[in-house]
């Protein structure tokens, strides 16, 4: 009999680990400029639920007029394979899980970018949910040829 306080106390510690986050939280939010002027730029960021579900539905930042939640995906293998972008509604954000918004993945475009943005400046990303609950974070500003920040 005297494992089973111990057993209790590991499963209490268990237990313990996989707690949900308090709040949801945005990180590693970065932006890049557009190879060519007035073209969209992209921006990326990974965002970590709480414990409950919520729906990413927008992306903004005062650096650009318009903003897009999009995705890319490959279609047919070798040299038949085209990489294709489509636009998305909203990103579900299931307790406790993390999307990242990446290259060749989802990413918010970023039309008419305001001139005079450089690398190295950072940029303030807000992202909107579904229960009308906004997120802040900054995003760092890296170059069209510049490697991702993380």
């Amino acid at each position: 009999m005297p494992r089973l306080p111990a057993l209790f106390a590991l499963a209490l510690a268990l237990a313990a680990c996989h707690r949900q986050p308090e709040e949801v939280r945005a990180g590693d939010a970065w932006l890049r400029l557009p190879a060519v002027a007035d073209r969209p730029g992209a921006a990326y960021f990974k965002v970590t639920g709480d414990a409950r579900d919520h729906v990413l539905v927008n992306v903004s930042t005062p650096v650009a007029r318009r903003t897009e939640l999009h995705e890319s995906m490959k279609t047919g293998e070798g040299a038949a394979a085209m990489s294709t972008m489509k636009p998305i509604d909203n990103v579900p954000l299931p307790p406790g899980g993390t999307i990242r918004f990446a290259p060749g993945g989802k990413h918010v475009m970023l039309f008419g970018l305001e001139k005079g943005l450089h690398a190295g400046d950072r940029v303030r990303l807000v992202l909107g949910f579904g229960d009308g609950t906004d997120l802040e974070t900054e995003a760092k500003i890296v170059g069209p040829a510049d490697p991702a920040p993380y």
